[in-house]
């Protein structure tokens, strides 16, 4: 995480990132966000005891700094929050949305005929939720377009 700080400030990161202890990366990210307005986001975090890690290096430093943080776990989202309004529970995607998704993802734009019944049925085993919807969409993406390829993925 220190690394991609310095990355896209755009300079070289502090030697010795790599032995260092974790009370000593702490202080690092700490004089870097100090006096500083900035917004963090933590992807998919899983666990309380990450983010118990995490939340000791940030700054509330009064310049309107924000973190914003996602989770599948709704435990984690709720420990990590000063109150639970603060938590944003995101809906399953509509059909019409994870479609256009998917075929983004798996064919790049429209979908060709042969495809459509076997393409509606993965996206249908989807249930709306967004990662599912990538996923299978990213590996079709490297199989060959035929329905027999694609029926495969159907289970």
């Amino acid at each position: 995480m220190i690394k991609q700080f310095w990355e896209e400030k755009k300079e070289p990161h502090p030697p010795g990132l790599d032995g260092m202890e974790m009370v000593q990366l702490i202080d690092i990210v700490r004089a870097c966000l100090q006096q500083k307005r900035y917004v963090v986001v933590f992807d998919d975090v899983w666990s309380i005891d990450l983010w118990n890690s995490i939340e000791k290096a940030l700054v509330l430093n009064g310049c309107g700094s924000r973190i914003m943080l996602t989770t599948r776990m709704v435990e984690v989202a709720n420990y990590c929050v000063e109150s639970p309004s603060h938590v944003y529970t995101l809906q399953p995607l509509r059909f019409e949305d994870a479609w256009e998704l998917f075929c983004k993802k798996a064919l790049g734009g429209d979908c060709p005929l042969e495809l459509h019944e076997w393409s509606v049925k993965i996206v249908n085993k989807c249930d709306g939720m967004p990662l599912a919807v990538v996923t299978i969409g990213g590996l079709l993406s490297t199989k060959d377009r035929t329905a027999s390829e694609w029926k495969l993925y159907v289970v």
